[in-house]
């Protein structure tokens, strides 16, 4: 049985706690990519208070919840052609966490070219958004084959594991199919998990399981 202290070790994943700094070094799913509107939504990950948002450029950008002007929510601002407004003070973040604007600042004013709103880097793939909350530089998101396959169906679901009264996330004992999203729960704090998406071929034969019946069958 694990002590209280490893048991904290390795159950804690906000930031600078060393299972935490370890889960940054990779990729996470945190959004399926309908998701991803002209409306922010909150996210959390790794024990981070996330939005995330797709401006009208088209561009998705994921900022820390709180606007480093008066530490509003930045899910209650609103997006721009480019970037998300604050709907505190105005204040405009493109998804690189730059300050666009700053209404009621002088027009010569360099001051919002010293503020900057903590974000970190995502990707869509196989109809997921995935996030990147580690040190640069980020690594390459992996191309596995269920998410670049041309010539299938991909089902991507939602499970929300009733989270305990510590705020953690326990996996289900009989369901497997649920354990990898318990898993993905944690890091989501416990609050959202999304499941990887699976190929679903709904009555086509995969074209590389063709081949290889054809093969054994001599055409």
């Amino acid at each position: 049985m694990l002590t209280a202290e490893k048991n904290e070790r390795l159950t804690r994943v906000g930031p600078g706690t060393p299972m935490g700094e370890l889960l940054r070094r990779y990729w996470w799913p945190i959004a399926t990519h309908d998701m991803a509107t002209r409306v922010p939504v909150k996210r959390r990950l790794l024990g981070e208070d996330l939005v995330l948002y797709r401006d009208g450029s088209g561009t998705v950008g994921l900022l820390a919840e709180q606007c480093p002007h008066r530490r509003a929510a930045l899910w209650l601002g609103c997006t721009e052609d480019v970037g998300l407004r604050c709907g505190y003070h105005g204040w405009r973040f493109d998804a690189d966490g730059r300050c666009l604007e700053q209404p009621g600042e002088p027009a010569d004013s360099t001051f919002k070219d010293r503020i900057r709103a903590t974000s970190y880097p995502v990707q869509e793939l196989g109809g997921l958004v995935f996030a990147y909350l580690g040190p640069q530089p980020a690594p390459e998101l992996p191309r596995y084959d269920l998410f670049v396959w041309d010539d299938a169906w991909r089902d991507i679901g939602h499970a929300y594991p009733r989270p305990q009264a510590d705020g953690r996330c326990r996996a289900f004992p009989r369901d497997r199919s649920h354990r990898h999203s318990a898993a993905g729960a944690a890091a989501h704090g416990g609050r959202h998990a999304v499941r990887l998406p699976q190929p679903a071929y709904r009555g086509r034969t995969h074209p590389r399981k063709r081949s290889a019946i054809a093969e054994r069958q001599g055409l």
